[in-house]
């Protein structure tokens, strides 16, 4: 499981149910590596906890507003 750049976009790369999966995290000129690590953190929680939907439209950028 890892951040990385693709393009101009931030990607979390996990696994859900045995399967590998990518999600687009954001840009790369909105995102810090350390916000794209929170929001890949957050993706993970989610996994662990059984709460990751893979289709949801909820922006995960929300959840690091202080």
């Amino acid at each position: 499981m890892a951040v990385f750049i693709k393009g101009n976009r931030w990607y979390s790369d996990h696994y859900v149910d045995g399967q590998r999966k990518g999600k687009s995290i954001g840009d790369i000129d909105k995102l810090t590596r350390t916000e794209a690590e929170k929001i890949h953190k957050v993706i993970v929680s989610e996994i662990i906890l059984g709460k990751y939907n893979i289709k949801s439209k909820k922006s995960l950028f929300s959840l690091l507003r202080y």
